[in-house]
């Protein structure tokens, strides 16, 4: 997704470590969302999904902790967010519990807690830039892995092909991914997981102090 030339909040859309990066999805949650173009009739149930060894359900505020740990280590900062902006507590309340139409999710492995994910979906503008129609329901979602013992071991390629026939379970035409070109690893999670490069995007993501390129991938059925 086409960022700023300044990063947006870390609970929004920044780049993560290497299985990082899809595009969007909303829900309408039945109060004001603070940005009122996102929204989609969904029933989102939690946990949201349940696969063998995998749990993906909300985020609460007990998390919090957990979640500033993540975000303070630089391993995983270097993918996800910037090793030049750490998070605090405060940080992590202010931004992992917003009503904006992102679901907020953390991700669990045989009953530990072990990384983040979010969805949403992709605003018409994003549709255009990507070269899909307006009207399209093209969802995405950013993720990491913060136990970093968790790395390396398949977790993450099998997330987010979880996470993406979910989506298209729940009624995405699309759901696409916008690794970094530079995040080798986190592309190669993806082609596991059955994403494809679509489209290099020049310029698109805002991260340790430059805007990057990266690569449109979108899931495909095998």
């Amino acid at each position: 997704m086409q960022l700023p030339e300044q990063p947006k909040a870390g609970a929004g859309r920044e780049s993560g470590p290497w299985l990082l990066f899809l595009s969007s999805v909303e829900v309408r949650f039945g109060t004001v969302l603070s940005n009122p173009s996102r929204i989609f009739h969904m029933d989102v149930p939690d946990p949201i999904l349940k696969s063998g060894s995998l749990i993906v359900r909300r985020v609460e505020q007990s998390d919090i902790r957990l979640l500033t740990r993540w975000l303070s280590t630089n391993e995983v900062l270097a993918f996800y967010g910037g090793r030049d902006k750490p998070y605090d507590a405060g940080r992590i309340s202010e931004e992992f519990f917003q009503r904006d139409g992102i679901i907020r999710c953390i991700v669990e492995w045989e009953g530990v807690p072990i990384g983040y994910i979010q969805f949403y979906r992709c605003e018409p503008k994003e549709n255009l830039d990507y070269g899909f129609a307006t009207t399209e329901s093209v969802w995405g979602m950013d993720q990491f892995i913060g136990e970093t013992g968790y790395w390396n071991k398949g977790i993450g390629s099998r997330l987010v092909r979880e996470m993406a026939e979910y989506l298209l379970s729940r009624g995405a035409a699309h759901v696409v991914t916008d690794p970094e070109t530079w995040n080798t690893r986190a592309i190669r999670a993806y082609q596991k997981a059955g994403f494809l490069k679509v489209k290099l995007l020049p310029r698109h993501e805002w991260h340790e102090g430059e805007m990057r390129d990266s690569w449109l991938m979108e899931y495909k059925r095998t």
